[in-house]
C-alpha cells in the first residue's frame, strides 16, 4: 500500500495541507480522501515514502541487514 500526501481545498474553502492516506494507487486514496471531505479541490498530490507492504523491505532496509 502505498501512501498519498494531499493538499486540499474544502467545500467551505479552508486550504489543508498533508492530509495522508494510504491506497493501493492514487484513486483509491482519493476515494478515501473524498468519503471525508466530499466535494472537495484536491490542490496537490504525491506518493509519500516506500511502497508499504507486509514484508517488504525497502532498499535502505535490505542494505541495513546485509552482511
Amino acid at each position: 500500500m502505498l501512501k498519498y500526501d494531499f493538499s486540499l481545498k474544502t467545500r467551505e474553502g479552508l486550504c489543508l495541507n498533508s492530509i495522508i492516506i494510504g491506497g493501493m494507487d492514487r484513486g483509491d486514496a482519493e476515494r478515501k480522501l473524498r468519503q471525508v471531505y466530499r466535494q472537495c479541490e484536491v490542490l496537490r498530490c504525491d506518493i509519500k515514502g516506500d511502497l508499504q507492504r507486509p514484508g517488504y523491505l525497502s532498499l535502505a532496509q535490505k542494505n541495513l541487514f546485509a552482511v
